[in-house]
C-alpha cells in the first residue's frame, strides 16, 4: 500500500471499505489497486484525494516511500 495515503486515511479513521462507497470505487477493485497489485489510473487517484479531503499532493499521497 502507498504509506503516506495508509496514514491519511488512519487520520481520518476510514477503511479501504468506506473509501470505497466514498469514491464509488467498487471495492473489489479499489483493494487490488491500493495493494498495488493493480494500476491506480489517475482518475481513480483523484477520487480517492477528494474523498479524503487532504491538502496532501497526489505525488505525495501515492507515493511508495513514506514522508517523515
Amino acid at each position: 500500500m502507498y504509506p503516506n495515503l495508509k496514514a491519511e486515511m488512519g487520520k481520518r479513521n476510514i477503511s479501504i471499505r468506506k473509501l470505497s462507497v466514498l469514491t464509488g470505487i467498487p471495492y473489489s477493485t479499489l483493494a487490488p489497486k491500493l495493494r498495488g497489485e493493480k494500476p491506480l489510473k489517475f482518475i481513480d487517484a483523484k477520487s480517492i484525494k477528494e474523498a479524503l479531503g487532504t491538502a496532501v499532493s497526489l505525488e505525495t499521497l501515492f507515493s511508495t516511500i513514506a514522508e517523515e
